[in-house]
């Protein structure tokens, strides 16, 4: 056979590669291990043997485990390594990119019958990703298993590359000639990727072009590790996915180096797939050609969003990870040899692709094939899915009897029982279905299913989210996220209603997206609560196919049912809530001193959860006092990380200030009248961040909270001590506010250079008891590692905002505090750079001063369910006058997500009873009243000054009850909200 030869000239230049080594690490714990790769993105995995650990290290993280007395043993430089290959001879029996393309173009013209070399994708740089497919009937589509085998995901893992090249030539060289290959060409469609990262494999690295290593960037159970963005972030990982919902691959094979290792599924958990009796068997079967390590890959070192677990979790692809070869780079004498011991094995894999069970689902009222559909085996939560363009489906299976039910869009269930599966051999059955509506979630585009602690209490079946509801449901993880495809014959045109899974906490919350293609953009309906539908007429669609669906971001992380619970998402006219209000209007006459309560109730008449909130904006407000901003007084200048920062600021003079240009105003705990200090420990409770130096996380609102006017449903915590709606996360230097720089949008409840990564922890929580969301700062020390402080934020449905300071130990005076709108326009700085916090403070912003407030302030019905609302009108420190405000009801009712109602207050001094006015209650009361009652005479002003029984109204029972006072000795004059009219003496005239 011919082998290929580097040309270093095809080399790209290594300028501005990072320093990386290849390293031995011995005792390491999986924790350690866990922690590093999350710090240190960039760091990966390549070998373990118990406790010790091979592994691809920058220099930063090599200081870090020798700061942590770890000893670290440098195996190969890979700097020093590029080098040497520069320095190569011409001549090595490894393919470059270019010669690879050469080769399998050469292959596809000597043996067109047979091979079909396809592009699926460009890389970063622009390189072409070959397919090889391989197969009798090359250029149509057959009712055949399907087979994949990929090789260097991470460029500089070489041998990866030339196992399938050797397998591509091994196959094609031998039709006709062996039987056991031609029957493979002939009963299979196999399709070899050597080099799926050729920028990686050109420049000699492990990554991409863009630094991100390809084999964390897959959608399932991917969690931010090598560097990797978002799921898919990458255009071959893209290539990757549309490659395979093309196709409908049955086994799969990943190559990597280095190790001698069968590595099976899962790579994220510990915990068994439903299919793992099958895998092992064929793991070890795998194994028996070679005597390669077999193991599970969690057990050898945990990863997250690699292929193998997104072929089985996403497709019901089974795909394994073969580690090739003893050294990190195999001489190339060792090529050959390598090819070798895994040919027999990749065969056995091409034979096992095809027992089990496959055929086709046809209508039965017009006899055509049912295109897309899911196949369960009973007992096994875990379907196979058909192939979208030809129809047919192959479900592996070890040898035994089995029943299917299959399952379709559009379509009625349908079982068939007693199908016998024989070794290495495929049993062709065809099933009948008919017509019947329905459309639910068919497959998934990504599940990232969150589980930061490791506490690997959900089991994490996640088919159970798709199809019709019935009971199972998926636990989505607090902040977990799935993507549902509802499948491309069955695309929604109206709406849909997402269904919550019963696990006896009702009413979850989660964020809904939708989109028209599968990596987005995503257009945002907004939050829902529990059982809920959605019209999509608000995303500017006609139709949508993708959906989204975002837990919320609240309650215990390590809950076996933590987050949203998705039973189904089924398409067509939306379930809603819909709220009513009564009252409407308000409208209180109160004398200074008075305290009313007006009851508004609010009704859910529709067939969705609804959930409200409820705030007030008074346009008549009582200032607390004159403002009183810590101004600068020192040029603001920006300091260099872990430098003191020479801006300084006033202390305020007084524990109150306000307003801003808004109207909100601040108000502490040691001045009279202002929130009482009630620490709230939420440690123990809430979801702990996980945070480095200068970072942030996004989580979702259990409510929507409105700021400077603006509705808000998720809020960055920044590891600085500060939220923010914006963009700017990681400002470790603090500014005075309103400040144009960035952050804006922003909550300051300690903004300073904070360092949670150091020492102490980041908590959020949802205290859905008591209507508010908590931040918690615990513990954490300044950058340079000096201080603790622990110190809350706590935002409520109202907008009002309260920051609690318990422990402050350290330097006070160079941190802000206060809010400041989107850009920078408006804000209310409560200090800046000065002393002022202390231990056991509390600080209140809001723009309610008091004569308005509600209770409750949150809440969620079922449909059919009420609730009464008090509105609590306090004329305490009011003097006479008109007083205005609005009470805002903000819900999740598509066609009134606001309801106002306008508050009038009217405060006068009056006596009840004294209907003339004189100051006293006489008979000149009484004949005032009749003169108004009977006689057309003016009415009492005030009004209710003429209310004697306090009704509210004034009428001939005021007269009477008036005349009973004076002459009988009945009760005194009361005012219409029951207070008795003690302060004035009663006339003489009794």
């Amino acid at each position: 056979m011919k082998k290929y030869f580097v040309l270093l000239a095809l080399l790209l230049p290594l300028t501005g590669m990072r320093a990386e080594k290849l390293v031995r690490v011995k005792g390491l714990t999986r924790s350690e291990v866990r922690e590093l790769l999350m710090n240190y993105p960039r760091s990966a995995v390549q070998m373990r043997k118990g406790d010790t650990y091979d592994l691809l290290l920058e220099d930063d993280a090599i200081r870090a485990l020798s700061q942590k007395g770890r000893q670290v043993e440098v195996l190969l430089d890979m700097d020093k390594w590029r080098e040497e290959v520069r320095k190569w001879a011409p001549k090595s029996e490894y393919h470059t990119y270019s010669e690879f393309v050469q080769d399998f173009v050469n292959l596809a013209q000597s043996y067109p019958s047979i091979t079909r070399l396809d592009t699926i994708g460009f890389s970063v740089q622009g390189r072409a990703i070959l397919a090889l497919k391989v197969s009798d009937n090359v250029n149509v589509k057959e009712p055949e298993p399907e087979v994949r085998i990929v090789g260097v995901h991470h460029g500089n893992e070489w041998i990866s590359a030339e196992v399938p090249i050797l397998f591509a030539h091994y196959l094609v060289e031998n039709y006709g000639s062996d039987p056991d290959v031609t029957e493979m060409v002939n009963e299979r469609e196999i399709w070899i990727i050597p080099i799926f990262n050729p920028d990686g494999h050109v420049a000699q690295t492990r990554y991409n072009a863009n630094g991100i290593d390809l084999n964390r960037d897959y959608g399932y159970m991917w969690e931010n590790w090598g560097s990797s963005p978002n799921p898919y972030s990458q255009p071959e990982t893209q290539a990757m996915f549309e490659f395979s919902q093309k196709h409908n691959f049955t086994l799969s094979l990943s190559y990597h180096s280095y190790g001698e290792v069968v590595n099976y599924i899962w790579n994220y958990s510990p915990n068994e797939p439903p299919d793992s009796l099958m895998i092992r068997q064929y793991s070890n079967g795998y194994a028996s050609y070679n005597s390669y390590w077999v193991t599970e890959g969690y057990d050898w070192y945990e990863t997250h969003g690699d292929l193998n677990d997104y072929s089985y979790g996403i497709d019901a692809d089974v795909d394994w990870t073969i580690e090739l070869g003893n050294e990190f780079i195999p001489p190339a004498s060792q090529i050959d040899p390598i090819f070798n011991e895994n040919r027999g094995a990749m065969m056995y894999i091409l034979k096992k692709a095809g027992q089990g069970i496959g055929g086709f689902l046809i209508d039965s009222t017009t006899g055509d094939t049912v295109k897309e559909y899911r196949v369960y085996v009973e007992g096994n939560d875990w379907p196979v899915f058909s192939d979208r363009e030809l129809g047919d489906f192959v479900r592996d299976l070890l040898p035994g009897t089995y029943n299917l039910r299959f399952e379709a869009n559009g379509y009625a269930p349908v079982e068939v029982s007693g199908v016998t599966v024989y070794e290495d051999s495929l049993t062709r059955i065809t099933a009948y279905t008919h017509p019947q509506d329905g459309v639910y979630g068919y497959k998934y585009v990504w599940a990232d299913i969150a589980d930061p602690n490791n506490s690997f209490t959900n089991p994490m079946l996640t088919p159970r989210g798709l199809g019709a509801p019935d009971g199972q449901y998926i636990s989505l993880g607090v902040g977990g996220e799935v993507v549902v495809d509802m499948g491309q014959y069955s695309w929604v045109h109206e709406g849909f209603t997402i269904y919550e899974g019963n696990d006896g906490n009702a009413n979850e919350g989660y964020n809904v997206a939708v989109s028209d293609n599968w990596n987005g953009p995503w257009h945002s309906l907004g939050m829902g609560y529990g059982t809920m539908g959605f019209s999509i007429a608000g995303s500017g669609l006609d139709s949508v196919r993708y959906i989204k669906i975002t837990d919320d971001g609240d309650g215990n992380s390590n809950a076996a049912t933590a987050g949203f619970d998705l039973d189904a998402v089924v398409a067509g006219p939306p379930q809603y809530p819909d709220i009513a209000v009564s009252p409407l209007s308000i409208d209180v006459t109160l004398q200074p001193g008075e305290v009313d309560t007006q009851e508004i109730l609010i009704s859910n008449e529709g067939e969705a959860p609804l959930v409200f909130s409820v705030g007030d904006v008074e346009n008549n407000r009582i200032t607390a006092g004159p403002l009183t901003k810590g101004v600068l007084y020192a040029p603001k200048a920006e300091p260099p990380k872990g430098a003191p920062d020479p801006g300084r600021g006033i202390p305020p003079q007084k524990g109150q200030g306000g307003p801003d240009n808004f109207g909100h105003f601040w108000i502490d705990s040691d001045e009279a009248g202002g929130p009482v200090y009630d620490w709230v420990e939420i440690s123990g409770v809430g979801t702990p961040l996980n945070f480095g130096d200068d970072d942030s996380l996004t989580v979702s609102l259990p409510f929507p909270f409105d700021f400077y006017g603006n509705t808000k449903n998720s809020v960055k915590i920044a590891s600085n001590g500060y939220l923010t709606f914006g963009s700017d996360v990681t400002d470790y230097s603090n500014d005075p506010i309103p400040d144009p720089d960035d952050p804006n949008d922003l909550i300051a409840p300690f903004w300073d250079d904070l360092n949670p990564s150091a020492d102490g922890q980041v908590y959020y929580y949802n205290d859905e008891a008591n209507g508010r969301f908590i931040v918690e700062w615990h513990n954490v020390p300044h950058y340079y590692n000096e201080g603790s402080y622990s110190f809350e934020a706590i935002l409520y449905p109202d907008g009002e905002i309260l920051f609690q300071y318990q422990n402050m130990n350290g330097d006070l005076t160079s941190a802000t505090i206060g809010i400041e709108n989107s850009n920078a326009s408006d804000g209310l700085q409560v200090v800046y750079n000065a002393s002022y916090v202390h231990n056991n403070l509390a600080l209140l912003i809001t723009t309610n001063q008091g004569w308005l407030s509600e209770d409750p302030r949150s809440g969620f019905l079922d449909p059919g369910e009420s609730i009464a609302i008090n509105a609590i009108i306090d004329a305490t420190e009011l003097e006479n006058g008109l007083y205005t405000a609005d009470i805002i009801i903000l819900s999740n009712d598509p066609d009134e997500d606001s309801i106002v109602i306008p508050v009038t207050l009217t405060v006068q001094t009056y006596l009840s009873g004294d209907a003339n006015g004189d100051g006293q209650i006489t008979q000149s009361d009484l004949n005032y009243l009749a003169n108004y009652l009977f006689q057309g005479g003016p009415a009492p002003d005030p009004f209710l000054a003429g209310d004697a029984n306090g009704d509210c109204d004034v009428t001939t029972v005021d007269l009477v009850y008036l005349a009973n006072y004076l002459f009988s000795g009945g009760p005194p004059p009361q005012y219409c909200n029951g207070r008795l009219s003690t302060k004035k003496t009663r006339s003489s005239a009794r």
